[in-house]
């Protein structure tokens, strides 16, 4: 059986985890805002969001350096 289908149970530590968690719930709900109220800079803001929690697993430190 493929690795796929047999995840390996011993779990590492995603480093700067609530720091993307925080990003994207942020960039959900200016994103949803924008939507509401019909304003492009509140979806630009969710977009920049979005891209920052995207981005944050590339900076250094935490577990995984």
């Amino acid at each position: 059986m493929s690795p796929i289908f047999r995840p390996d149970r011993a779990r590492k530590a995603v480093p700067h985890l609530e720091w993307r968690v925080a990003l994207f719930v942020a960039g959900a709900a200016f994103g949803l805002a924008g939507i509401y109220l019909d304003e492009g800079w509140l979806r630009l803001v969710a977009i920049a969001l979005l891209a920052a929690g995207a981005l944050v697993r590339f900076v250094p430190g935490g577990n995984g350096s």
